[in-house]
């Protein structure tokens, strides 16, 4: 969806891992990773 200020990535992780990586406008800062 375009225009949302939440950005959901899917990841792979080289252990075959599927990691949903949530980012919003203002928690990119509250997690800090």
């Amino acid at each position: 969806v375009k225009g949302g200020s939440t950005i959901i990535a899917f990841v792979e992780d080289p252990d075959g891992y599927k990691i949903e990586l949530i980012e919003a406008k203002d928690a990119g800062r509250g997690l800090g990773n």
